[in-house]
């Protein structure tokens, strides 16, 4: 039988791997942000002993709808996703 480890990061960790404050990880869950596309997009959070915990596959969700195809993954996002396994290196 396998086991799959389920990952979620905290807004401090997840602040630090997209290259934003704290704040705007907040703002972004609980008041959503405006996409390119003038829809509003909330980044998906769950409280976990009284602390917001994120799925980095929510993040990288919510990533796409407000930046769209305009900016890509921050560098250290794109390293963590890789080395947990939620997304493939790509070959160079």
């Amino acid at each position: 039988m396998a086991v799959t480890a389920v990952v979620y990061v905290s807004v401090s960790d997840l602040a630090r791997l997209l290259g934003v404050s704290r704040p705007t990880v907040y703002r972004w869950i609980e008041d959503g942000g405006t996409a390119d596309d003038g829809e509003l997009v909330f980044l998906t959070a769950w409280r976990q002993a009284g602390q917001y915990v994120i799925d980095p596959m929510e993040a990288w969700d919510f990533w796409e709808a407000y930046h769209g195809d305009d900016e890509p993954l921050p560098d250290d996002f794109e390293e963590f996703l890789v080395d947990y396994g939620l997304l493939e290196e790509e070959e160079e």
